[in-house]
C-alpha cells in the first residue's frame, strides 16, 4: 500500500518556486519515495509525496518540506533586500 502526503503551498509566484526544487526533483535517488511538484493555478503550488512505507514518507516528508521552508526563507531574504514580492 503506498503513502501520500499533499501540500499546497499559497504563494504568489509558484512557478518560481517550482524552479527552485526542479533541481533536486532531477536528482532525487529514492528507491522507496517519489515527490511530483504542480502548480495548478496562479497562485498555489501542490506537494505530492508517496512511499511504500511510513518511514520512507517521514524521510521524504523531512527532506521536501525542509527544502520549501528553505527556498521560502532565500526568497524572503530577497525580498527584504530588494523590496520586491517574489512569493
Amino acid at each position: 500500500m503506498r503513502n501520500y502526503a499533499i501540500f499546497r503551498f499559497g504563494l504568489t509566484n509558484p512557478s518560481l518556486l517550482m524552479q527552485a526544487l526542479i533541481p533536486d526533483i532531477s536528482q532525487e535517488d529514492y528507491s522507496r519515495s517519489s515527490v511530483e511538484i504542480n502548480s495548478n493555478d496562479k497562485d498555489s503550488l501542490i506537494l505530492t509525496i508517496s512511499a511504500e512505507d511510513l518511514h520512507a514518507l517521514r524521510a521524504s516528508l523531512n527532506t521536501w518540506l525542509r527544502l520549501v521552508g528553505v527556498a521560502d526563507e532565500i526568497f524572503e531574504y530577497t525580498n527584504q533586500k530588494s523590496g520586491a514580492n517574489i512569493l
